[in-house]
């Protein structure tokens, strides 16, 4: 595989947590983003030491701090790491386990190699241990300043020789101000080259070592699909530490793809995921959505409505920045109309904070300004909804997340999403924890009973939207093999007028409100849809994974839960230069903890229903729930689950109660208490 783009999984069965990476100039793009090291705060794309490119002097970027708007791009800053050494990159070994990257260099006459990390426990640290060498003598003017839009990030590296080998450190910042920005950078360095290498790496296995008992995974049966959720992993629990807000864009603070703008892949794919073992980094992405609820407030008005309407697109203001067209490869403008028409991301964030509480099973987020925020995008829906004649409600005008499809009525997906936001503001309301009149919920419950919702009686599935099942019925097969983008294969127009559709769009209703739709209609859905899908969007594998395997049909999920879990370690999309694809790394943990694991929480408590695959022999997980770890070991006939402290846990259609272990047998295709 000498030069390839793949990374080294063993096939053995004793998985290690060391990934090894080949090196050369094709795969430097890819490897600057998928071997980036970094936390919440700040991200630095891994180049190597040899590195001349252009690309390799642009590669540090800090959360938050973005170009002014309307374009709101992640700005990117020099690299504070050495590079143009003379020598030659001979691959890269990337220890999970401890959050350390080596890369191994030929330097003149021998053989020699470097290290680097983000330092665990401390935010905005970076760490990289050398050789001396004469190219390492001369690090970043301190301290280097990045002005963004309302933030000013800062960069402050000091360094120091040890023997025969150089530490440099980096203090990465942000703040409102230049001053607090460059304090706070300057502080973060000098405090961290003062203990010296030795301590810094101790404490950072020390501080691994601690992450991974949030959040573990075992696959008796199929080491490669284990080694590969534990990258996954891995890149999630990179953002544990956090405190503040947390604007994680599309992909991340790994690559300049779309410009770090914000989208509905934080609130559905990341923020789920990691409410489950660092629920603190997602209530730092919930409260990045609380703070530009005055702006998304904004945004209705400007529109003619009331409440808060989300933009699709976001960066520092909470403003819409979603581009309003594209070039194609054959020149031609495209128009953008996802910021117009794609409604749905409002709806999206309110079912996030409802899935934080379930984890949690805590209010505080309600009561920091959750609550307003679900109200207002009520309010928002009640005004945006159109009535006809006979009662019927409906949302004409929209793009569902198959964006395909644009300017249509009634997307499924849309509508019960809007459905199910205006039953839950309703309900809170109902039980004291959100503020609003009688005569508005009452309307919001009306309007949520008589929203159309796609779901045609007599074929027991749901039409996507009005009239897709009038569409040329062409299947992706027929096309190519699935995952492709049908857009630039076929054209635009061509794709309209079809029923090919670009990613999990009916499906993702049962991903998300699963028991929602009526019975039945999950399957008959995935039968109708998967076929006709193009899986032209990174996030659709992971989605249709998650809802197969809850739909018992695991192997069939297994499929494309390896297509998820390849995404970014094999570059499948020929993406993986602009960024690490965070929402198909949340939804490879969701596939795993919530499809194969069979985990559901909601109000009442833990469910558990495993749909493992015939290859897996055995699973054992562990995460966290209302503050409690848990540990989940399960085959295909005994299930055993264990928490540290009571938390309510029950069977299959059974209550929750208060207990610490809960042991269940299938009988007859059913799980059932022991």
């Amino acid at each position: 595989m000498k030069g390839a783009t793949h990374a080294h999984l063993s096939d053995a069965d004793d998985v290690t947590g060391v990934l090894e990476f080949d090196e050369g100039p094709t795969s430097a793009p890819v490897d600057a983003a998928r071997l980036a090291i970094g936390d919440a705060y700040a991200g630095t794309r891994t180049f190597s030491e040899t590195s001349t490119s252009e690309e390799s002097r642009l590669a540090v970027a800090l959360d938050g701090v973005y170009s002014p708007e309307p374009e709101g791009r992640l700005l990117f800053s020099p690299n504070w790491m050495p590079t143009g050494w003379d020598g030659t990159g001979a691959g890269w070994i990337l220890d999970i386990d401890n959050g350390l990257l080596t890369h191994n260099l030929v330097l003149g006459p021998g053989a020699s190699q470097t290290t680097r990390w983000s330092a665990a426990g401390h935010p905005g640290v970076q760490v990289w241990v050398g050789p001396v060498h004469a190219d390492t003598e001369a690090p970043l003017a301190n301290p280097l300043v990045i002005h963004g839009q309302g933030a000013v990030g800062a960069i402050v590296v000091r360094q120091e020789t040890e023997g025969d080998r150089v530490v440099r450190v980096a203090g990465l910042a942000t703040a409102s101000r230049t001053r607090e920005a460059a304090a706070s950078a300057e502080r973060k360095a000098r405090v961290a080259i003062g203990r010296g290498a030795g301590a810094l790496m101790a404490e950072q296995r020390r501080r691994w070592s601690q992450r991974w008992e949030h959040a573990q995974v075992e696959i008796d049966g199929d080491p490669r699909s284990e080694q590969r959720m534990r990258y996954s992993l891995f890149r999630l629990l990179c953002l544990a530490d956090h405190d503040d807000e947390l604007a994680l864009g599309a992909r991340g603070l790994t690559g300049m793809g779309y410009r770090g703008h914000v989208f509905w892949d934080t609130d559905v794919f990341v923020l789920p995921a990691l409410s489950s073992f660092a629920p603190s980094a997602a209530r730092a992405m919930i409260e990045y959505r609380l703070r530009r609820l005055p702006a998304a407030r904004r945004l209705a008005a400007d529109l003619g409505f009331e409440g808060a309407r989300f933009p699709w697109e976001s960066a520092a203001s909470g403003f819409d920045v979603t581009p309003r067209s594209a070039t194609a490869p054959n020149g031609q403008t495209i128009p953008i109309r996802t910021g117009e028409l794609e409604l749905h991301v409002s709806a999206d964030i309110c079912w996030a904070i409802d899935i934080y509480r379930c984890w949690t099973r805590s209010d505080e987020v309600l009561r920091a300004g959750g609550a307003d925020l679900i109200a207002d995008v009520a309010r928002y829906w009640a005004t945006q909804v159109n009535e006809d004649a006979d009662g019927t409600a409906h949302l004409r005008g929209v793009i569902g997340p198959d964006e395909y499809h644009e300017d249509v009525d009634d997307n499924a997906y849309t509508n019960r999403m809007v459905a199910w936001n205006l039953r839950r503001a309703a309900a809170l309301a109902g039980e004291g924890r959100l503020d609003a009149t009688s005569r508005e919920t009452a309307r919001w419950v009306d309007l949520a009973e008589r929203l159309a919702n796609g779901y045609v009686d007599a074929l027991g599935r749901h039409e996507q939207f009005a009239g897709f099942d009038s569409l040329e019925p062409v299947l992706a097969e027929t096309v190519a093999q699935p995952p492709f983008p049908a857009d630039l294969l076929l054209g635009r127009d061509a794709v309209q007028r079809s029923q090919l559709i670009k990613q999990a769009d009916v499906v993702m209703l049962h991903a998300l409100l699963p028991g929602v739709p009526p019975p039945g209609s999950c399957e008959r859905d995935l039968d109708y849809y998967l076929p006709r899908t193009s899986h032209g969007s990174s996030l659709s594998p992971a989605s249709h994974a998650q809802v197969m395997a809850r739909a018992g049909r695991p192997d069939e999920a297994l499929r494309w839960f390896e297509i998820a879990l390849g995404m970014d370690l094999d570059d499948l999309t020929r993406t993986g230069a602009g960024g690490l694809h965070y929402a198909t790394i949340g939804g490879a943990w969701q596939a795993f903890l919530l499809g194969f694991v069979g985990v559901t929480v909601d109000s009442n408590g833990l469910r558990v229903s495993p749909n493992l695959p015939q290859a897996w022999r055995r699973i054992r997980t562990r995460f966290t729930y209302s503050g409690v770890a848990v540990e989940i070991v399960a085959g295909h006939h005994e299930v055993v689950v264990t928490a540290e402290h009571p938390v309510p846990l029950c069977a299959p259609g059974g209550t929750a109660r208060r207990q610490s272990r809960l042991t269940l047998s299938r009988v007859g295709g059913r799980w059932t208490e022991s």
